[in-house]
């Protein structure tokens, strides 16, 4: 190297240790954050659950129970994904299909008429799954 490039490289150096070179800006978060409340109604089969999450805005109902389960609040099983996603069991309370109780979710106190997959949450909604036969009803 000759005397002109180790003179700037030097100066370089000087200068972004002393803060001269700006740092980047750290870059925002690609979706904002919302805050949902989760109730889990087990209809006196197990101690109901009651949670507020912070969740990524856009999310589903399903990408929700996906969440609490990946933080410890509950357990749970499903067939398909997406907008086919079905829930079987919550916790150890599992649907009794045909004539008896199942799994139905509600949002803003709304029973669901699509599925859990294609929901998506909005800042301040609450998300309750009931285990009952309301359906039938």
């Amino acid at each position: 190297m000759d005397r002109i490039s180790i003179f700037a490289v030097g100066l370089w150096a000087v200068v972004c240790g002393c803060g001269g070179c700006e740092k980047q800006p750290k870059l925002a978060a690609t979706a904002a954050e919302i805050k949902v409340d989760l109730k889990v109604d087990f209809q006196g089969q197990a101690e109901n659950i009651e949670t507020r999450q912070s969740v990524k805005s856009g999310l589903s109902v399903f990408d929700l129970l996906v969440h609490c389960k990946s933080v410890g609040e509950l357990d749970f099983k499903h067939r398909g994904s997406g907008e086919t996603a079905f829930v079987s069991r919550i916790n150890d309370v599992e649907n009794q299909m045909a004539g008896g109780s199942n799994w139905l979710f509600y949002v803003n106190g709304q029973m669901a008429d699509r599925g859990a997959g294609v929901v998506r949450l909005n800042d301040g909604d609450v998300v309750q799954w009931k285990f009952s036969a309301e359906y039938l009803e």
